[in-house]
C-alpha cells in the first residue's frame, strides 16, 4: 500500500507523500481522520468541501479506482482555484458580487453579478453552461 495525500493551502494543490500532522489512518486502512472528521480512503467525498482544511484526500497508489478519484478530485479543487483567482481578477474591472444587506433586514452575503454567475458556471458546470 502507498498512500498519497492530496494537499491545498496558499501555493495551491498538491500530492504528498509525506502523512500530514494532524491527519491519521485506520487500522484496516478504510478510512482517514482529520480534526475529528472521518473521511473514506480513496473515495470523492462529495459533502467534504475545502474549509481551510490542508488535506483534502487520502489515496492508495496501488488501486487504479483510487488514481482516477484522486484525479477527479484535484480537478474539482482546481477548478474551485482558478475560479476564485478568475472572480478576483475581473472583479478589478466589472463587479462580479454584490453584498445582500445585513441580517435583520437582509439574509447577509452576497450574490453574483450576470458576469459572474457566468464565471462561476462554466467553472462549476462546463463551458457549455456560461452565458457567453
Amino acid at each position: 500500500m502507498r498512500l498519497v495525500y492530496l494537499t491545498r493551502g496558499e501555493k495551491g494543490i498538491k500530492v504528498e507523500y509525506k502523512k500530514p500532522p494532524g491527519v491519521r489512518v485506520s487500522q484496516n486502512h478504510t478510512l482517514w481522520f482529520l480534526r475529528e472528521f472521518s473521511y473514506p480512503i480513496g473515495e470523492k467525498v462529495q459533502q467534504f468541501h475545502y474549509n481551510d482544511l490542508e488535506v483534502i484526500g487520502v489515496f492508495d497508489l496501488d488501486k487504479p479506482k483510487h488514481l482516477n478519484r484522486m484525479m477527479e478530485v484535484f480537478e474539482a479543487h482546481l477548478r474551485q482555484h482558478f475560479e476564485k483567482a478568475i472572480l478576483a481578477t475581473i472583479d478589478i474591472i466589472l463587479p462580479v458580487r454584490k453584498d445582500n444587506m445585513p441580517p435583520p433586514t437582509g439574509p447577509g452575503g452576497f450574490h453574483f453579478t450576470s458576469v459572474g454567475s457566468a464565471i462561476a458556471k462554466v467553472f462549476r458546470h462546463g463551458n457549455e453552461h456560461g452565458d457567453w
